[in-house]
Formats: C-alpha cells, structure tokens, sequence
C-alpha cells in the first residue's frame, strides 16, 4: 500500500507520525512533571508540618524542664532519661540551685553523664566536683 503513493504523499505520513510521536513524549512528560511538582509540594508541606510539631515538642518540653521544682521529680525524669544503670542520682535543691551527685566507676562515663544532664535540664554548670576513691569516683554538680 506504502508502495503506490508518491514521495510527496510518503513525507505527509511520516511526518504525521513524527508528530504523533513527539505529542506522545510532549504528554509523557508534562504528566511526569506535574507529578514531580505535587510531590515536590507534598514534601515541603510535610517538612513545614513536621517542623511545626518539632517545635511545639520542644517547646512543651522546654515548659516541663521549667516546671521542674521537687527533687524528686528532677530525679526520676533525670532517671528515665540517662540510660546508665550503674549509676545512682542524689538532687537537691537550695533556692534556684540544683545539686546532683552520683558515683561513677571511671571518669569518662561520670562526665557523659554531668553533660548529659545539664542538656536535659537546660542549664549550665555552675560548679563542680569530682573527687576519686580507690573504688569510684564522687562526681557534685551544681546547675
């Protein structure tokens, strides 16, 4: 059938489907960046979203450190916050002042754990002490 048309006639077919190729690759893709933008939208939305929240957390977390003002209430949060079980907390409080103190078999995990606490409670370090025994060591802290 191809055979009986002209060269004129052969250069309009194959030209139409030149054009219906490219038509096919134009949709293809305008469909892939139009799903490319949603999901490049969907994603800055979940960024703001999941920021919105860390910040509220942080927040709210920031309101409970404040609200710290028992003793015991410093130390069962210090508790469940510090995964060390080798290691007992003793809090005080005078005034403003918070006073821990623990026992630390060696020097490197007593200090994780001073740095570990001053974040949690979002407070320098005023003074401390660490005094070594033959046995442990007596780390005072006072934020």
């Amino acid at each position: 059938m191809i055979d009986n048309l002209n060269k004129r006639e052969k250069s309009l077919i194959f030209s139409a489907l030149v054009l219906v190729v490219l038509c096919v690759i134009f949709i293809s893709i305008k469909s892939f960046l139009g799903s490319y933008n949603q999901a490049t939208f969907n994603l800055n939305k979940a960024k703001s979203d999941y920021s919105y929240v860390k910040d509220r957390v942080e927040l709210a977390v920031k309101k409970k450190n404040t609200k710290l003002d028992d003793p015991d209430q410093i130390k069962k949060y210090l508790n469940s916050n510090i995964i060390t079980s080798d290691i007992t907390l003793n809090v005080t409080k005078s005034g403003e002042v918070i006073v821990i103190s623990f026992y630390s078999s060696d020097t490197k995990t007593g200090v994780e754990v001073i740095s570990k606490i001053s974040q949690l409670l979002e407070r320098q370090i005023l003074d401390l002490s660490i005094n070594q025994n033959t046995e442990s060591i007596y780390f005072k802290a006072s934020l």
